[in-house]
């Protein structure tokens, strides 16, 4: 097609296959696309929609979430279905910070350790 026809007005589903060769892992994320035109057809385009990011959780304990950036592309005067725009993935490790209770309290008794000589050597 060369113009945005009614047809291309209604949003179609859109998905993208991830696939990661360490770990081995697919993994697919469903979005919507919608295509536009405006004055007189003079200027067209689209837009792209991605659902929710997709978090994966492993076996291993692994977990993380990808998230895609939204597409749009406009052009005046359309030229046709070739309009390109570029798709970002963001990769984000989730996980909570483990407490290390046993660390602090032993650096805590130190730093008291140490506030209490530097006291004795002052009072003496």
């Amino acid at each position: 097609e060369t113009w945005i026809n009614r047809d291309d007005r209604r949003r179609g589903s859109v998905t993208a296959y991830i696939d990661f060769d360490t770990p081995d892992l697919t993994a697919v994320m469903d979005g919507r696309s919608k295509g536009f035109s405006r004055w007189c057809n003079f200027v067209q385009g689209w837009k792209l929609k991605w659902d929710d990011p997709l978090r994966i959780v492993m076996a291993s304990g692994l977990d993380f979430s990808i998230d895609l950036s939204n597409g749009r592309y406009k052009s005046w005067f359309w030229k046709g279905p070739d309009g390109t725009a570029d798709i970002y993935a963001k990769i984000t490790l989730n996980g909570t910070p483990v407490p290390l209770p046993a660390p602090i309290l032993l650096l805590g008794t130190g730093l008291v350790g140490l506030v209490g000589l530097r006291r004795k050597k002052i009072s003496q």
